[in-house]
């Protein structure tokens, strides 16, 4: 945790990660993991936020606020996501509630009561800077509340039930909400508590503090601070996170260099008579030049293109189903193996994250893990394409071989093709299905056992919003 340099007591942080991410999920397919749990940038995403809280000055613990499922795998010494989280920074975890605020007040209850303030941060905000974290913190002690924002760089409109603009708040008065979000901790449980009696919905901590009259300032923050929610959002987020020093923030020393001008606090930002965008007051064409600056800049270091190998080969035994591709077919024999045994799924998944630079399926699906035991050999290539898509990637076509002495492959070629476009969601014409025999040597040419290979490319794309 990062040390206390400032005068009060210590502060707590919360990461509210018990969501399940439904339009994320819906971009990304079946199989795609709770938001939380998705790997960007090399690890889960929830374990990003963590690691910004941990590093934000004055903050002594964060805890970690899961959906029940992932709260129950995440207390195992063996789990990646408990693991990543506790790597980061993570202090204790508990589990959530139905909606964001009753996950939030779990969060707020399992704190400290010695911190006088509580931060609550978005798991899916990974690109906070502990920096501006620091700042909220600072200001909720000034004023008991505050929360990172940012002007409103679009027109808004309020509407009505019908879609009708009823009217027009000036831009100027318009901000953009983010977190973290901070507050004396005795009044956010009052706020919070507050709202759950008398059954309002508040959309974040800032709303349920001024429902009681309180007093919350804003503190311009940043506006790659983005929040995670769409598809389309994962790829910005994903190549925002890899341009990291070294992949993590821990790695790098928050900044203590003067901040831009834009970011400075607002009674600071006074005209630059040698800037001709701040002559004109155009601050957000200075922004959109900046963002496009920095996209730029990443997609000539960008390679659309990812090569992927992966093989596998299991033992024939008696008893078991032989399956290839997803495809169940007439044997004396079947696969020998943790999960359902199908040696060319397993390839087509190792070279899926081979691909992806993700690992391999030996990590991904332990079978030392009994969830695998028997496990679907489809579900677990769809597990990894979610993680791929995470990646801001998707599968362009595979090349398979099946080695096998026996059966013959050729009559059942055509069903394992569309089994496997199916689970890849591509066309049939760029899946290709080979079948070779070993001409008698070796464990394959024996009969004792089917091995496959797979080569996989997978390309950057945009998802849909």
């Amino acid at each position: 945790m990062s040390p206390e340099t400032t005068s009060g007591h210590g502060a707590s942080g919360v990461v509210v990660a018990a969501g399940i991410g439904s339009r994320l999920a819906q971009a990304l397919g079946a199989g795609a993991p709770r938001k939380a749990a998705l790997e960007v940038g090399g690890r889960p995403l929830a374990a990003w936020s963590v690691e910004a809280l941990a590093h934000t000055r004055g903050v002594s613990e964060v805890v970690v606020v899961l959906h029940p499922d992932d709260l129950a795998r995440a207390l195992s010494p063996d789990d990646p996501l408990g693991n990543a989280l506790r790597a980061a920074g993570a202090t204790r975890f508990v589990a959530g509630g139905e909606r964001r605020q009753d996950s939030t007040l779990k969060g707020v209850l399992a704190t400290s009561p010695e911190a006088e303030i509580v931060l609550v941060h978005d798991a899916a905000r990974p690109l906070v800077d502990p920096e501006d974290a620091a700042r909220t913190l600072e200001r909720a002690r000034e004023v008991g509340a505050a929360l990172l924002a940012v002007p409103a760089v679009d027109t808004v409109k309020r509407v009505d039930a019908q879609g009708l603009v009823r009217e027009t708040p000036p831009r100027a008065e318009c901000w953009l909400a983010q977190t973290p979000q901070a507050a004396r901790r005795a009044l956010l449980i009052e706020a919070l508590e507050s709202a759950e009696r008398a059954g309002v919905e508040v959309t974040d901590e800032a709303s349920a503090l001024e429902r009681l009259g309180h007093k919350v300032a804003i503190v311009q923050g940043s506006y790659d601070n983005l929040k995670l929610t769409t598809g389309d959002d994962l790829e910005v987020v994903s190549r925002l996170l890899s341009g990291k020093k070294g992949g993590t923030l821990a790695n790098a020393e928050p900044s203590r260099e003067p901040r831009t001008r834009a970011m400075e606090p607002l009674e600071n930002q006074v005209p630059d008579p040698a800037d001709p965008l701040a002559q004109t007051h155009s601050f957000e064409t200075r922004r959109f030049q900046e963002e496009r600056a920095r996209e730029d800049a990443r997609s000539v270091a960008s390679v659309p293109y990812r090569v992927g190998h992966g093989s596998d080969i299991h033992r024939l035994v008696p008893g078991r189903k032989l399956l290839l591709g997803g495809v169940s077919i007439p044997h004396e024999r079947g696969l020998e193996g943790h999960s359902d045994g199908d040696a060319l799924l397993h390839a087509v998944t190792d070279a899926v994250l081979g691909a992806a630079g993700l690992g391999d399926i030996g990590e991904m699906y332990s079978d030392r893990d009994a969830r695998w035991q028997g496990a679907d050999s489809t579900q677990l290539l769809l597990g990894a394409l979610a993680r791929v898509r995470a990646a801001g990637l998707d599968v362009v076509s595979v090349d398979c071989t099946i080695h096998a002495e026996a059966p013959r492959i050729s009559p059942h070629r055509a069903a394992i093709r569309s089994s496997l476009a199916r689970a890849l969601s591509v066309p049939e014409g760029r899946v290709n299905v080979k079948a070779k025999t070993k001409e008698g040597l070796g464990a394959i040419g024996r009969g004792e056992a089917i091995a496959a290979d797979a080569v996989v490319l997978l390309v950057e794309a945009r998802r849909p919003r």
